[in-house]
């Protein structure tokens, strides 16, 4: 190795755009009888796992606003704000 890693910060920033996008990305195809449903803030809690050699860290976050689209009772998108 190079000695050179990304700051674990870095890398959950980008996985969670990479998850909003995917989200939003399959909301835009959503045609028909599509509905918003708020989250309920009080129930609702991102859980992250960050893994090194030595151990692991956890943690939660809890989220400021968000809400799922349906389209036809199936998941096709959403957005959460933390």
């Amino acid at each position: 190795m190079n000695g050179k890693r990304k700051p674990a910060k870095s890398k959950m920033k980008k996985l969670v755009s990479i998850t909003l996008f995917a989200l939003l990305s399959l909301s835009s195809f959503a045609q028909g009888n599509t509905r918003k449903t708020d989250i309920d803030l009080k129930k609702s809690t991102l859980e992250w796992t960050g893994k090194k050699l030595g151990g692991e860290h956890y943690g939660q976050i809890q989220l400021s606003a968000g809400h799922l689209t349906f389209n036809k009772n199936k998941l096709t998108g959403g957005t959460f704000e933390m």
